[in-house]
């Protein structure tokens, strides 16, 4: 299924920031909070991947939104309380508790009580919008570093504006609607490196993660690739839909050509080059990656 690409590309992404997270060194509140949310959402894409695991039940699939609605809760519940000095002050807090309580009594209560799915789609639209009136928290409360905390607002705020729609949905109809779960890994995926900017951005949370010139230009290139694929695909669909008799082999001819384009588009020196410029200028503070500039200078005076 097309929803098990987008959910592993997820999963490898939040695999890649755990990875990242667990090579700082020093020790933080932040730290603990953002490899409990990124685990979770890792866990929570993994087991939406029904190639690995075959199709989800309704109930799971609600159980599994809560857990992970719940972390982020955590993690939102760790930035708006400053007077903390270890995780378990954060969790041992009355507004914490309040906090994450409905994630609680929605992620039990199914297991107790005989409760309507409706109902459950009800909680994870209050789960939603809890979410959204954190982040605005959040914000208010950042100050002067409301700049650093952006990426961080847009990436939660819009994949729980894209929860609250869907159970909206779902609250409607009685039914979770197929499409919507299946953009879900995808939009995760495509917003994900707004997480890693606010993580770069905020300081005070002391999760100094370093990430190379190489590898953002390399993902940059991937997440371009993806997004073009994704956009011919539709095409292709469309013509295919549209085309009768002629369709099937107008997007086949589509398909191949477009590859053949997206080839020719990154093996240009030039289009690598413009990536790399544009990269180094918005999301570096310095020009160079000086490390590896006196790299270059020691081979050079070397064979010089």
């Amino acid at each position: 299924m097309i929803s098990d690409v987008g959910y592993a590309l997820n999963s490898l992404a939040h695999l890649a920031l755990l990875l990242l997270l667990f090579t700082v060194k020093k020790p933080g509140v932040a730290k603990h909070f953002l490899v409990l949310a990124s685990a979770a959402t890792f866990v929570w894409s993994t087991s939406l991947v029904t190639f690995l695991f075959g199709p989800i039940s309704l109930s799971s699939l609600l159980s599994i939104d809560v857990f992970k609605q719940m972390a982020w809760l955590l993690f939102l519940a760790g930035c708006i309380q400053t007077d903390f000095k270890s995780f378990w002050d954060v969790i041992r807090k009355p507004a914490t508790l309040v906090i994450i309580a409905p994630a609680l009594v929605a992620l039990f209560a199914p297991y107790l009580l005989p409760i309507n799915p409706s109902w459950s789609f009800l909680a994870l639209i209050v789960l939603s919008l809890e979410v959204l009136v954190l982040l605005e928290v959040v914000y208010r409360q950042a100050g002067q570093e409301q700049w650093a905390f952006k990426p961080l607002i847009i990436y939660l705020g819009a994949t729980n504006l894209f929860e609250f729609v869907t159970y909206a949905n779902a609250t409607m109809v009685n039914q979770v609607e197929i499409g919507y779960i299946a953009a879900r890994g995808y939009i995760y995926f495509f917003l994900m490196p707004l997480l890693v900017i606010a993580i770069r951005r905020i300081r005070h949370w002391g999760v100094d993660i370093f990430v190379s010139r190489d590898v953002v230009l390399h993902s940059s290139l991937l997440l371009v690739a993806g997004g073009y694929l994704f956009v011919m695909a539709l095409v292709g669909y469309a013509v295919n839909y549209l085309g009768g008799n002629w369709g099937a082999t107008v997007q086949i001819i589509l398909v191949v050509m477009s590859f053949a384009l997206l080839a020719t588009v990154f093996l240009s020196t030039g289009f690598r080059t413009k990536i790399k410029v544009f990269i180094t200028k918005h999301f570096f503070a310095n020009q160079f990656d000086y490390r590896v500039e006196w790299v270059k200078l020691t081979k050079w005076l070397t064979h010089a």
